[in-house]
């Protein structure tokens, strides 16, 4: 009987063995999978809440036929954006053009960092389905740098409500707009958008 009891004690104490080394490898799996994301998630918070300003990366630039007039460095005629972010904000800095910048470059501007702040924000591609602008001031330039912030206000469904502004060289608020985007699921993101994940935006 004793050694009956010591044989299933010695069983009992190999299962649970077996049972934990189970148990702590797929945990340790699950954490490795998971590390990346988790380190990613604290970097967001710790940008958010301590307004670091971080420059996103363009994950375009080894896309064939990649021209856009508002972000490609390609494009000899285009405005050649670049992108950072700063809590929940997305800014682009632009030089100036000569004498006052005209109304429908000033929307080119709001709506080109409105598809950066789905990208980055939304974590998703997707096309302008409104655009309302309202111009507060003439533009001058050759004051000093254009600035164009966008964030994102709310999602509805697909639809993603964002608010640009542009401030001329002297810091003066002189357009902003409201912009709906219409964004897509990650499949036809990928294969009809080119998008290359939310991570490719980040060095």
């Amino acid at each position: 009987m004793t050694n009956l009891l010591k044989i299933l004690f010695l069983w009992l104490a190999y299962f649970v063995f077996i049972f934990n080394l189970i148990k702590y490898g797929v945990f340790l799996i699950f954490i490795f999978k998971i590390k990346r994301k988790v380190i990613f998630f604290v970097v967001s918070f710790i940008k958010l809440y301590l307004g670091i300003m971080v420059k996103i990366k363009n994950p375009y630039l080894a896309v064939d036929g990649y021209n856009c007039f508002g972000c490609s460095p390609y494009n000899h005629d285009g405005l050649k954006m670049n992108f950072m972010e700063e809590g929940n904000e997305v800014i682009c800095k632009c030089v100036g053009w000569k004498n006052i910048l005209h109304g429908g470059i000033q929307a080119t501007l709001m709506d080109e960092i409105a598809g950066w702040v789905v990208s980055v924000k939304v974590k998703t591609a997707g096309v302008t389905s409104r655009l309302n602008v309202r111009y507060l001031k003439a533009v001058e330039v050759g004051l000093g740098d254009i600035i164009i912030k966008g964030k994102l206000i709310e999602m509805r469904r697909n639809i993603a409500l964002i608010q640009t502004q542009l401030f001329d060289g002297e810091n003066n608020l002189c357009a902003e707009a409201d912009i709906q985007y219409f964004t897509f699921n990650a499949e036809t993101a990928s294969l009809k958008y080119n998008y290359p994940g939310h991570d490719s935006f980040y060095e």
